[in-house]
């Protein structure tokens, strides 16, 4: 929602209602509308995500250097992200930076407050009334990689087009290990590891071995 009320009766639009719909606060989005309740509720048990036309018993190379690199400290879990509600909300003032939940934003090199001459377009923004706010430098919340074969451009601005070009960027493809170590030099590793991840949705196997990497996610 970004400019107003949208489907939530009596919110007004612009500033005005976007007071009335802070970002994590402690009023809930549930129940201001029976409206926006139904589509979360398709959203999340009407919708399923692509079936990769990718077969699994093809790519066990690219799926070892997938853990080998570390992928599945963000990109693990039975959701093939970390990310995940842990808490009742709302979330401690603590966990709180910027009108972010900072415990959730991993660091992986790939913001890039340049990248527009406007330094704000194509970007992630907060909820507030110029609405131009660029967000990134906290960090990024892990996307799930279900189906992600059909979800580019990727990143955060959309600036790498294929998943080939995310894994160009050497801080990205290393954060996940404890070592720093980058074991994707080779680019036909990278392709190996490139048609795994064109492989995975909802029917792979995903890795629940996950070690959230400190120097990369959560407060600084």
């Amino acid at each position: 929602m970004s400019g107003g009320g949208g489907l939530i009766p009596g919110i007004a639009e612009g500033a005005a209602g976007l007071a009335n719909v802070p970002d994590l606060t402690p009023v809930a989005n549930t129940g201001r509308s029976a409206d926006l309740d139904s589509i979360a509720t398709y959203l999340a048990l009407g919708v399923r995500a692509p079936i990769s036309p990718v077969s699994s018993h093809t790519v066990k190379k690219g799926r070892t250097l997938f853990a080998e690199a570390g992928c599945q400290n963000c990109h693990g879990g039975p959701n093939w992200t970390i990310s995940a509600l842990d808490f009742t909300p709302p979330p401690a003032a603590s966990q709180i930076a910027d009108a972010q939940l900072v415990k959730f934003l991993c660091r992986v090199g790939t913001f890039d407050p340049n990248l527009f001459a406007d330094g704000v377009s194509n970007e992630i923004r907060a909820n507030n009334a110029a609405n131009v706010q660029a967000r990134g430098i906290l960090g990024f919340n892990p996307p799930s990689l279900v189906s992600v074969y059909a979800s580019a451009p990727y990143l955060h601005s959309g600036a790498a087009a294929t998943l080939d070009a995310v894994l160009e960027n050497v801080t990205h493809r290393s954060v996940g290990r404890a070592d720093g170590l980058d074991t994707l030099t080779d680019p036909h590793d990278r392709k190996e590891l490139v048609r795994f991840l064109e492989s995975i949705d909802r029917g792979t196997e995903p890795f629940l071995n996950v070690i959230i990497p400190p120097r990369a996610c959560g407060p600084r």
